[in-house]
């Protein structure tokens, strides 16, 4: 049995004498469990999170439009705050 990382989803490969059979499952949603959660989190992670550049988080951060502490020199996001202004960013479908 082997198994690799392919895009967003896991392949669990399992082999037998004569069949491949092949199952894809889903990881869990990142976002999903932004909101009860107080971890802090870098610009690289929050990111990675919102499939976007850090360039554009730090663009955020200095125009001030994405929640954010400052520690020392250091930009860290509070999770919930971040999920809570992901919300705040959403349009309604027409």
């Amino acid at each position: 049995m082997g198994a690799w990382l392919c895009s967003r989803f896991y392949r669990v490969i399992v082999m037998r004498a004569t069949a491949v059979r092949s199952v894809e499952v889903t990881p869990p949603d990142g976002l999903d469990q932004l909101a009860s959660s107080d971890r802090l989190m870098t610009a690289k992670e929050v990111a990675r999170l919102l499939a976007i550049s850090e360039k554009t988080i730090y663009g955020y951060v200095s125009k001030g439009l994405i929640p954010y502490y400052k520690i020392q020199s250091s930009v860290r996001f509070r999770a919930r705050d971040v999920n809570a202004w992901l919300n705040r960013q959403m349009y309604p479908i027409r």
